[in-house]
């Protein structure tokens, strides 16, 4: 049956809702057997024989004829359901159902690890409407946390593995769900580094898509998730490609957000190829599309845009645009977006040539990032760091700067190449020649992963 009662119509029925339609709707449900609801039942505690217990109260009255599929009968469901809630809260006083973000909280505190779920986790969640929950919480985290990013989106790509068609509303929507589950997976693990394992859901998420019923929305999302993709590979005309048809889609459909999205994706392998000026024009393009009250992204497209007017040399402009980004991150309250700031602004000092205010800014950015076990960014920020060391002339800062980020960089496999260069940094002795190394290093790193904030 369609339509099926939501969480909250259910926690208003067993507190006994004064809205008939509401309840009606639910014993309606109740009496076609519906599996979606009675699995739903299941997961807040209502086993078999309390669920038959209710519907035979509402099935009592020998003048019921309503057959299970019949729900358009004018019988009228008043006194019978009056009897079921006298019943129910007289004798049995059953748990109230969780409010779906609490059955979300629940599931996680169970779930012992990312890569391994319980058995039965499956048959107790089903709802389509738990698996899409589980993707927003996904893309809710992708500024402050990729490991949880990629906990619930393998959660939410599990069940829907395990969803049927029934409960989906058609083969061809569960193959969208199984599509978006997916693509945020494969997104996920790009932002956390793991771009092999992305590509291969990406993959997946792109072949049950293909059986699906051709949403232009989520085309566009499957697209910008791959060109993102592409950019850490540094494919970046690959990336403006998809991205440019992301884009139609998004301006067909008047989706203002995901053309948002899909905008700042594609400055972002602009300013990357070397196009910071064009990348620019994009996000100016982007930032008006961008909901004021989203205020993290909002953020993210601020930042991006200070970025890229570092990297076209337009300093006034970044440095007009840093209190508002400023005020915004003081409203969002989170330290890392802070560190990302406080990152920001010392590139901005070294650009200025303050050097030994942009030696502490850097150096502030660096520790936070290590305090939290965010060894990429803090190697990356290294680097920064070691450029002003080399601008200063302190030759032994650069050289235990570069001792310190060789094995973050080498735990993390990037390129024999990569690692040749970080040594042959390590042992320049012209300046000229060490801040070039560095900016071919940054080039090469900066478009990896959580660097900047992903949209």
């Amino acid at each position: 049956m369609g339509d099926h009662p939501s969480a909250e119509e259910f926690e208003s029925f067993f507190r006994g809702s004064a809205f008939p339609d509401i309840n009606k709707k639910i014993v309606r449900h109740l009496l076609a057997t519906c599996s979606s609801c009675t699995s739903f039942l299941a997961t807040i505690g209502w086993d078999g024989d309390r669920r038959e217990r209710l519907v035979s109260l509402v099935t009592t009255d020998p003048e019921d004829s309503l057959a299970a599929n019949e729900v358009e009968s004018p019988y009228s469901y008043d006194e019978a359901f009056d009897r079921a809630t006298r019943a129910c809260f007289e004798e049995h006083r059953p748990s109230l159902p969780r409010p779906l973000h609490l059955l979300l909280d629940d599931l996680h505190d169970e779930l012992a690890a990312a890569d391994d779920l319980p058995v039965g986790v499956e048959d107790r969640v089903p709802d389509p409407k738990v698996i899409r929950s589980l993707i927003d919480r996904s893309h809710a985290v992708r500024h402050q946390d990729p490991k949880k990013m990629v906990y619930w989106a393998r959660v939410a790509s599990r069940l829907a593995t395990d969803c049927d068609a029934a409960a989906a509303g058609s083969e061809a929507q569960l193959s969208d769900l199984r599509a978006r589950a997916l693509g945020q997976l494969g997104n996920a693990l790009r932002v956390a580094g793991r771009l092999r394992d992305s590509e291969r859901a990406l993959a997946a998420a792109e072949s049950n898509a293909s059986t699906g019923t051709g949403e232009p929305t989520l085309r566009a999302e499957l697209l910008g998730w791959k060109a993102s993709l592409f950019t850490y590979r540094r494919r970046f005309g690959d990336a403006v490609a998809l991205l440019d048809e992301a884009t139609r889609l998004c301006e067909a459909t008047q989706n203002r957000p995901l053309l948002a999205s899909c905008l700042q994706r594609k400055a972002i392998a602009l300013v990357f190829s070397g196009e910071p000026d064009q990348a620019i024009r994009i996000l100016d393009r982007a930032i008006p599309l961008v909901d004021p009250g989203d205020k993290r992204v909002l953020y993210a497209a601020y930042h991006n845009l200070i970025y890229c007017y570092v990297e076209a040399d337009r300093l006034q402009e970044a440095l007009a645009l840093f209190p508002q980004t400023r005020s915004l991150s003081e409203e969002i309250g989170d330290e890392l977006l802070n560190l990302r700031l406080i990152w920001q602004e010392g590139r901005i000092l070294n650009e200025l040539g303050l050097l030994e205010d942009a030696e502490a800014q850097f150096s502030r950015a660096r520790d936070g990032f290590l305090d939290r076990d965010l060894a990429y960014e803090a190697a990356v920020v290294s680097l920064d760091l070691t450029a002003v060391y080399v601008k200063l002339g302190l030759h032994a800062e650069v050289r235990r700067t570069i001792a310190d980020i060789l094995p973050i960089f080498s735990s993390l496999r990037v390129s024999r190449e990569l690692l040749a260069s970080l040594i042959q940094l390590q042992q320049a002795e012209d300046q000229t020649q060490a801040l070039q190394l560095i900016r071919a290093l940054s080039r090469e790193l900066v478009a990896g992963p959580k660097l900047p904030p992903s949209v």
